[in-house]
């Protein structure tokens, strides 16, 4: 079967598109597995430094009595707290850096229609509106392709990073898919799941 010039260049543009993803995947993938390995070894690192600190510490406070020892905990907790604090920062700071590199690639206009066919697929509603940052204005009209009919409208102060809000107060309905409302799960996830709780 011979195939018009069009059909041709509509496959050819499909298969790149096809590959694209698969690399985009692929590299995504990659990414959020070396980020997750190095992690993982700057914590465990960090814990056995930590370790050996407090062991060091209580070692030479031993023969002192039971005050100066409640003291040297207290003390020893602060500084724990204070580079658990540190640590945590210092991550969030790095993937708070890794979501602003991420916005200006490709992928996250990408990410931004994906998301809004979800939300279609989820929550598609009369009287709905969509929530982009101001410099993502650029993609309403593929996001009201992907969800339909709705008001687009810039909300800066809510969305900082970047990521779609979709509100429908009439519904009561607030679905948040912003990456600062990410970032900030992530937060509370390295509070609760860090291994650094202090008692």
């Amino acid at each position: 079967m011979a195939y018009t010039p069009e059909e041709k260049l509509d496959m050819f543009e499909q298969a790149i598109l096809k590959k694209a993803e698969t690399e985009k995947q692929a590299i995504l993938q990659e990414s959020e597995d070396i980020k997750k390995a190095e992690l993982e070894q700057e914590e465990n690192r960090l814990l056995e430094e930590l370790y050996h600190h407090i062991q060091s510490e209580v070692s030479q406070i031993k023969t002192a009595g039971v005050k100066e020892i409640a003291h040297a905990n207290t003390k020893l907790k602060k500084e724990l707290y204070q580079q658990r604090e540190q640590y945590i920062k210092q991550v969030l700071s790095l993937a708070r850096a890794e979501l602003v590199s991420f916005v200006k690639t490709q992928a996250y206009g990408d990410y931004l229609i994906k998301k809004a066919a979800l939300l279609a697929k989820d929550h598609k509603m009369d009287g709905s509106v969509i929530k982009l940052r101001s410099q993502d204005l650029s993609y309403q009209n593929k996001i009201q392709e992907a969800y339909g009919p709705c008001e687009i409208t810039a909300d800066d102060e809510t969305i900082k990073i970047g990521g779609i809000i979709l509100e429908n107060r009439a519904s009561g309905i607030l679905v948040d898919y912003s990456l600062d409302t990410a970032l900030e799960e992530q937060k509370n996830w390295l509070y609760n799941n860090s291994g650094l709780i202090l008692n």
